[in-house]
């Protein structure tokens, strides 16, 4: 069973493409499997973190080549957040 953080990354990229969440999976590249640029996945990223209540610099997203690269930084990024207990709960959110 997938974690909230994971399923919000995904329905996050879904959403961008508009296509359904099932069809992004972690094993995909973001460059090679979905034409994601450095500039897109800047923008990308400012979605999930703005939805997770977390910051993500540019220089986090350096090592992110796949989708699945891109879950595990924001589920460290939750961990480390003084938020984690409310942002990136294991509770999805309402509204």
């Amino acid at each position: 069973m997938e974690d909230h953080t994971g399923s919000a990354v995904r329905r996050t990229l879904a959403t961008y493409f508009e296509v359904d969440p099932s069809y992004v999976r972690p094993e995909q590249h973001l460059l090679l499997d979905w034409g994601v640029d450095a500039g897109e996945l800047q923008l990308i990223a400012r979605r999930i973190a703005l939805q997770e209540g977390i910051e993500i610099r540019p220089r986090d997203l350096r090592s992110v080549e796949t989708v699945g690269r891109l879950i595990t930084l924001v589920q460290a990024l939750c961990r480390r957040s003084d938020l984690a207990s409310h942002a990136c709960s294991s509770q999805p959110r309402v509204g």
